[in-house]
């Protein structure tokens, strides 16, 4: 793939400049990826692409200090990682886990139960998909890929405490989208 990368560049400058961080950064970013997902080949298209964009905007990207341009690869990396895994985890028809929805408040639960359960996963993705970015990636990490919190927080550099509070937050978004439309029809 460096040859590829290679004849895109415009000068040897650019060439042995993009060569020497591919080599000393693309082994980071193979193992960041496939600790998102867990499947080197998909973990290798994500730092693929992660280069590529580097590529993309050569000129900005190959003049950053070596240190700014590690964790700017790594970064791209894991957003390129991020992206293919909402892509590999699409939504399925199974009955959703109820176990999204534990925390509601007792006066409200049973009512709240028998609706969520007859909502589909797919369903549930239309709700999740109209939630902020970070709640969207968090809840399919959580619940998709069962990931714990631990590597919940590794994998986004938080901490623990901050995944749970916004696990919760986000199922408290899409729980109040469920609510706002039962409440328009």
């Amino acid at each position: 793939m460096l040859i590829f990368y290679m004849s895109i560049l415009d000068n040897d400058e650019q060439r042995n400049l993009f060569e020497e961080r591919y080599d000393k950064y693309y082994p980071d970013c193979l193992r960041f990826a496939n600790k998102i997902l867990s499947n080197s080949n998909l973990a290798e298209d994500a730092v693929h692409e992660a280069f590529l964009g580097i590529i993309d905007k050569r000129d900005k990207y190959l003049a950053l200090p070596i240190n700014d341009f590690r964790n700017l690869i790594l970064t791209m990396t894991r957003y390129k990682a991020i992206d293919i895994l909402r892509k590999e985890t699409k939504v399925k028809t199974d009955p959703i886990n109820d176990e999204l929805f534990v925390s509601i408040s007792d006066d409200e639960q049973e009512v709240e139960e028998l609706v969520l359960k007859r909502i589909s996963i797919e369903e549930m993705g239309k709700y999740i998909e109209q939630i902020d970015e970070t709640s969207k990636q968090i809840l399919y990490m959580r619940y998709l890929h069962n990931m714990s919190y631990k590597e919940i927080g590794e994998n986004l550099n938080m901490a623990i405490k901050t995944v749970e509070v916004r696990i919760a937050r986000a199922k408290k978004k899409v729980r109040d989208l469920i609510r706002k439309e039962g409440d328009m029809l």
